[in-house]
């Protein structure tokens, strides 16, 4: 094991721990010499890797809030973009890299396999394939993967249904044109949803959209926590008003007739209905592992998991219960928020290891 206890762990390197790292150099002063990053890319996460192709559902001044809040400077580029206007993920993803530098930080190419809580003394280690290390803090955002319906049909994943270019490719053959008539069975109403479901229908696509909420959609601009807006909210009122000119038919999840029907005549499902954790380590603290068969349990006002282990991001996040309903905020501003409001405990255990 590395002989070395460092001041700081990074547990995956995407948004949520960028934001963290920012947040702990700038704001709290820790050296980027004293800080451990795990992770097998360190290219800002599956925002890069995966969506980055996706238009973010918040504006850029939001963002560009979000880092300000957490005392990170903002980039060169930034006075360049309206910050009105939403903005795609990998050119949040390239800003949230330019503004966080870490120079001297050392960086672990790999993932972890388990973090241990030696109590004597009071530390984390962590093993990985790369070497053992260990730390008196741990931020831990590990990610998670859509979640995947058995649904007996193939399915599109959802990274490639929200890529135009990728999803043609399951539309066409030699002659390199959309195949009119194929019918697909998407999982899930919110943004994702609508917009696979309006790409899909531009392709030739006939569509079954199937939701498992009280009501199809929920709108930001009626008040609605979380709703739909701006183009994603244009195009669900239109899917309301006509099945996006009947190539649409909305059903409720529970009318598991016309569901059977639905994808019986389906080529092709996407699942646009949310994450389960993923990559995720073993957990060992006091009480022994820490596990259950939801994921790691932790506490969500807080984010901790454990004595100076917190966890963010959408592995992890904040919650906000709204007339009975409850959200995970899975957002960079929320991400930004969650870690802001554990300030004072944030830097009470990061000082304790100077």
């Amino acid at each position: 094991m590395n002989s070395r206890t460092y001041k700081l762990a990074l547990i995956g390197y995407g948004a949520a721990n960028i934001l963290f790292a920012g947040y702990a150099i700038h704001t709290l002063r820790i050296n980027p010499c004293d800080i451990l990053i795990v992770d097998p890319y360190h290219d800002g996460g599956a925002l890069m890797r995966r969506w980055s192709h996706v238009v973010s559902n918040t504006t850029y001044g939001q963002f560009t809030t979000a880092l300000t809040d957490l005392g990170i400077p903002l980039p060169a580029e930034s006075r360049q973009l309206d910050p009105a206007k939403p903005t795609p993920l990998k050119v949040l993803v390239h800003q949230l890299l330019e503004a966080v530098s870490l120079p001297g930080a050392r960086r672990v190419f790999a993932r972890a396999h388990t973090i241990k809580w030696a109590a004597d003394p009071a530390q984390w280690e962590i093993s990985t394939p790369a070497g053992n290390f260990k730390a008196h803090f741990i931020s831990f955002a590990p990610g998670a993967e859509p979640k995947c319906l058995q649904t007996a049909v193939p399915q599109i994943p959802l990274e490639h249904a929200l890529a135009a270019d990728t999803l043609r490719t399951y539309f066409t053959g030699a002659t390199e044109r959309p195949a009119a008539g194929t019918h697909v069975t998407v999982f899930g109403t919110a943004h994702s949803g609508i917009l696979i479901v309006d790409a899909l229908v531009r392709l030739g696509a006939t569509v079954t959209l199937v939701y498992n909420t009280p009501v199809p959609f929920y709108y930001a601009d009626e008040g609605a926590y979380d709703g739909v807006k701006q183009e994603t909210a244009m195009i669900a009122r239109a899917i309301q008003a006509d099945g996006l000119a009947g190539h649409v038919d909305l059903i409720p999840y529970s009318e598991s007739l016309k569901l059977h029907d639905s994808l019986n005549a389906s080529r092709w499902t996407v699942c646009a209905c949310g994450f389960e954790t993923a990559n995720m380590p073993v957990v060992v603290a006091d009480a022994g592992e820490l596990k259950c068969d939801k994921g790691i349990p932790y506490n969500p006002a807080t984010g901790q998991i454990a004595p100076r282990l917190y966890g963010w991001g959408i592995a992890f996040p904040s919650c906000t219960t709204v007339d009975g309903r409850t959200y995970a905020d899975v957002s960079i501003p929320s991400f930004a928020g969650h870690i802001l409001r554990q300030a004072d405990e944030l830097r009470a255990a990061l000082l304790y290891s100077s």
